[in-house]
This record gives C-alpha cells, sequence and structure tokens, in this order.
C-alpha cells in the first residue's frame, strides 16, 4: 500500500475533530497510489464505509474514475450478498428457535446501525451465535438437518459449521469478497473469551440471559444488551490483535459506537458498573478504547477513561503508543509485536512459554481450506496457504527477535525495574 494514502483514508473516518483537510488531501494521490492502496483497502474492511463516507461528504471526485467506478460495483455486489445472508439469516434463527435453542445473535446484523451505518457496508462471511454449552448437540443436529457439517478442528469457546454444497473456495481476486457466491458459516460460541489466548480472564456470566430483541430491516432476533455488545466486541478485537491479524474496521466500529452514544449518560453509566468488577477485562477495553481515541479520535467521558484507558499499566500504555497506533494502520499484520502486549496479560510463566512458542514458530498444523476434500485442487490450495503462513511467519519471528531487546529496554526504563519485561 502507499502508506500516506492509507493514513490519509483513516484520517478522513475520524468520528470526532475535523475531517476537512484529510478529505482535501486526498485529491492529491495519483491514480498508481489509488491502485496500490486498493488490496489494503479491502482487506481492512474499510473499503464500502470509505467509500459511502465520501458520497455522504461530496467528496466522492476525491478519488480517481476507475477507483470510483470499482467500488460503486463492490457495493452494489455487496448489497446483493447482504440480501441474500439476511434471507439465511432469517432462515437459521426460525430453526434455532423452533429446536428450543436459547441464543443471541453477535455481530452480524447485530451490529447495525449502533456499530456500523448498514449491515450492507461490512463485510462479513460467517453468521455468530452465543448458546449455552448443553444445547451444542440440538443445535448440531438443528444445523445438519439444514446441510450444515461441522468443520474439522475446535478452539476452546466456538464451533464452525459450513454447508459442503457451498465449500469455502480461494478468491481469484481480493473483490470477490463481496460476491454473493462466496461461503458463509455459522459459529457457535458457547463462551464469550477463547481460553486458549491463556489469560486468566473474569467475565459476568449472565451474557445469555440479559440479552434482549433487536431488529434489522424487516428481521428481528434475540441480541446483547448495549452494554455487552460493546464489551464483546472488545474483546473480540484484542482476540484477534494478539495473533498479530485485526482488520482497523473493528476499531472504526467501536469508534462509530462511542460516537453515537457520546452523550448517553445512563448508557455509560450501565457500562461502567458492568465492567468494574473485572479489573482485566477493563484493561482490555481500555488498550481498545485506547487505539479508537489514537486512530479515529474517540472522545470518551472521564468516568469512562477512569475505568478503562487509564487503567492501563506503563507498559500496556506504551505498547499503543509505541506500537499500537501504527500497527493498526497495517491491520495489525506483518509482525508479531503484539507479542509485548499479550505477555502482560498472562500471569503464569509456563502458560507465556508455551503462546510463544506457539506464535513464534507456528507448531500448530494450519487449518484446512478446503474442508475435507482430498482432491488434488484442495490439497494445492493448503500447500498455497501453508506457504504464505510461512512466508509470514519466518520474517516475522526473525523482526521480533530483533525487537526484543530494544522492548526489554523501554521496559525496564519505564517500570523501573525487569519485573514486568517479556520473558
Amino acid at each position: 500500500m502507499n502508506r500516506s494514502l492509507a493514513r490519509c483514508i483513516v484520517e478522513s473516518l475520524r468520528v470526532a475533530g475535523p475531517i476537512e483537510e484529510p478529505l482535501a488531501r486526498l485529491r492529491t494521490f495519483g491514480e498508481r497510489d489509488w491502485q496500490r492502496t486498493l488490496d489494503w483497502l479491502h482487506l481492512s474492511g474499510l473499503a464500502l464505509l470509505f467509500w459511502n463516507h465520501l458520497q455522504d461528504q461530496g467528496c466522492a471526485g476525491a478519488v480517481p474514475p476507475e477507483v470510483a467506478e470499482r467500488l460503486t460495483a463492490n457495493l452494489a455486489d455487496n448489497r446483493l450478498r447482504t440480501a441474500e445472508m439476511a434471507r439465511e439469516f432469517d432462515e437459521l434463527n426460525h430453526q434455532l428457535h423452533n429446536a428450543g435453542i436459547p441464543y443471541a445473535v453477535l455481530k452480524g446484523f447485530a451490529l447495525a446501525p449502533d456499530f456500523c451505518p448498514d449491515a450492507s457496508l461490512r463485510n462479513f462471511t460467517d453468521y455468530d451465535y452465543l448458546v449455552p454449552s448443553n444445547c451444542l448437540e440440538r443445535a448440531r443436529e438443528t444445523l445438519q438437518t439444514m446441510g450444515y457439517s461441522q468443520k474439522p478442528g475446535s478452539d476452546s469457546y466456538s464451533v464452525t459449521y459450513y454447508q459442503p454444497s457451498h465449500p469455502p473456495y480461494r478468491v481469484s481476486r481480493i473483490e470477490d469478497i463481496y460476491s454473493v457466491e462466496l461461503a458463509r458459516e455459522v459459529e457457535l460460541h458457547f463462551k464469550v473469551w477463547d481460553e486458549d489466548q491463556r489469560i486468566a480472564l473474569s467475565l459476568p456470566n449472565d451474557f445469555l440471559a440479559r440479552s434482549t430483541l433487536r431488529r434489522w430491516d424487516q428481521l428481528c432476533f434475540p441480541a446483547l444488551r448495549d452494554e455487552d455488545v460493546l464489551i464483546f466486541n472488545a474483546l473480540h478485537v484484542f482476540r484477534h490483535i494478539l495473533p498479530h491479524w485485526c482488520r482497523v474496521a473493528g476499531l472504526l466500529e467501536i469508534a462509530h459506537f462511542t460516537e453515537r452514544r457520546s452523550s448517553d449518560a445512563a448508557f455509560w453509566d450501565r457500562f461502567r458498573h458492568r465492567i468494574l468488577p473485572y479489573p482485566r477485562l477493563s484493561q482490555i477495553i481500555g488498550v481498545i478504547f485506547s487505539l479508537a481515541v489514537g486512530v479515529f479520535g474517540v472522545s470518551l467521558p472521564g468516568s469512562i477513561r477512569a475505568c478503562t484507558t487509564e487503567t492501563l499499566s506503563p507498559v500496556m500504555a506504551m505498547w499503543v503508543e509505541r506500537y499500537g497506533l501504527n500497527l493498526a494502520l497495517g491491520n495489525f499484520s506483518g509482525n508479531k509485536f503484539s507479542l509485548f502486549l499479550h505477555r502482560e496479560f498472562v500471569r503464569d510463566a509456563n502458560a507465556w512459554k508455551d503462546i510463544r512458542r506457539r506464535q513464534l514458530f507456528l507448531l500448530k498444523k494450519p487449518a484446512r481450506v478446503a474442508g475435507n476434500s482430498k482432491s488434488l485442487r484442495a490439497r494445492w490450495a493448503q500447500l498455497v496457504y501453508s506457504m504464505q503462513l510461512l512466508k509470514f511467519h519466518v520474517p516475522a519471528t526473525i523482526q521480533y527477535a530483533l525487537e526484543l531487546p530494544r522492548w526489554k529496554r523501554m521496559v525496564h526504563r519505564t517500570s523501573g525495574c525487569g519485573l514486568t519485561s517479556p520473558r
């Protein structure tokens, strides 16, 4: 990408403060700059939000005509895709309800309009539900009757299902992510937090019991309460930052929510009381809020800063300033500096050694990219995927090793001793 253009795009999407200057600066970039940056724009999750934003601001002419034409086509494709997903989503909701399975929708259609002005401006590929763990078997049977199969592999907090009749495929060009043909999956969460991160995190245990009805267009479905939606999405963004990949759009969605609720004192009071008993949760949210403030200009009430961003340790705050804001522009990818932050949340030394070993040396077998298929095409796709992982992991591990001594010195100066440095 052209980093200057990418930064200008992000600055033009700030939710607070003047944006006239970055909007005007967009016109100074040429066709080549835009073409180099389009893949990043799509991967960041910002493309459709950015194009819609330019049109709202009367600045669509700030991008070259060919780029404008492509973004217009992308938005049209995604609207068709969203309409088809809405139909599937409604059918899934009805089947789960008819099976007597309590659930709350996570992400997706539940995020509009609080986190995103319109669901058709988001690029999401799955339907996420929170369900009780004792209903997983019944949910599996229900999904099987709809033609879904459980995806190989599992993690500590969710189970994923896909349709063999509509298997995942490798997109031939990045803009295929908006195609109605792109496969969708169903992800059943039986926990709110992924314990595989080895972060001991206490959380409220009544997310599902507190669920409420939400609406999107003509659809009505159970989802988390407002304060719990914000908690879950902060955890979701944090969870993706740790393994070195998180779309910067995730921060923009949180920024959009906080700006919409900026004057809602009753909401912030409920949110504050919801997280106060959980210091580690408050720090995680503090990291995400700090990034949202730095990248998108979020303005937080003083009482919320006191229980989130101001609860960060000096080392956590230093990571946000030294690495986090810059990493956000690159979707937190390209290196493994998020390990420095991860270390600050892992108390057990042995657990940390396991985390660092797995993330540095790719000890975990790469996920399958083509289900259970043993065809030559599937094997080739798996090989290509594995090689791409190595292409990232090898130089990123070397970069981490070179940066580690500098980070340790900074931690030592910040803390006054070496007790919180990476071990």
